[in-house]
């Protein structure tokens, strides 16, 4: 239920990513900037607001892509349909410096969501070259050192960690990340045209159009 998806990200988009903290001064072993906190409910005092079109677009871009990916691995290829699209956390870049890490947490709660629902977090890595900085899953005894581009997938129940990030004696450390999550409802396969062509053939209409058009009545 933990998946790599690499190459994810497209490199001329890491760049723009990437060139956005070359901009801003540290304030902190974790700097977040956002469009949209994550959660509502978080204060945004020490948080970055980010203002700039382009790297706005491309969040906006792989917060879509990122729920189509979901969707197909952890649903549509699991022969079932999504009911409802519950929304997504905000948008979020997140800065790391040397000796962050995060300790052992659920981006969620602790247990799986019961039938109909599914909530999947989406970590987006836009960078490697620093030590350290793993995100660990003890439960399964499986550490990931993702690539630049990478996205790795997983049920948002699932507790996960990450570990120190040590300083790179060959060039500046930082670790750069895009979390995205998504809340599915969803329903056992009724047709065979579905959400899921319909997503792949309108990548102009909104998730909300594209479910609306497949409801069910």
């Amino acid at each position: 239920m933990i998946q790599v998806a690499h190459n994810f990200i497209k490199e001329e988009d890491l760049k723009v990513l990437n060139s956005f903290y070359s901009k801003v001064p540290v304030g902190s072993l974790k700097d977040v900037a956002y469009v949209e906190p994550i959660y509502g409910g978080q204060s945004t005092e020490d948080k970055i607001i980010i203002d700039d079109k382009e790297v706005i677009e491309i969040m906006y871009k792989y917060e879509r892509l990122s729920m189509l990916e979901a969707a197909k691995r952890f649903i549509f290829d699991r022969g079932l349909d999504i009911k409802g699209y519950r929304g997504h956390s905000g948008y979020e870049l997140i800065r790391w410096q040397v000796d962050a890490s995060l300790g052992e947490h659920a981006d969620g709660l602790d247990t799986p969501p019961d039938w109909p629902f599914l909530d999947i977090g989406c970590l987006m890595y836009l960078n490697d070259e620093y030590l350290g900085g793993e995100i660990r899953f003890p439960d399964y005894n499986i550490t990931i050192k993702p690539k630049k581009g990478t996205c790795v997938f997983f049920p948002c129940h699932f507790k996960h960690e990450v570990l120190k990030v040590l300083e790179n004696p060959n060039g500046p450390t930082r670790r750069h990340t895009m979390p995205m999550f998504h809340w599915f409802e969803l329903e056992h396969r009724k047709v065979s045209f579905g959400l899921r062509e319909l997503l792949a053939e309108n990548d102009s209409l909104s998730i909300v159009d594209l479910i609306k058009k497949t409801k069910v009545n």
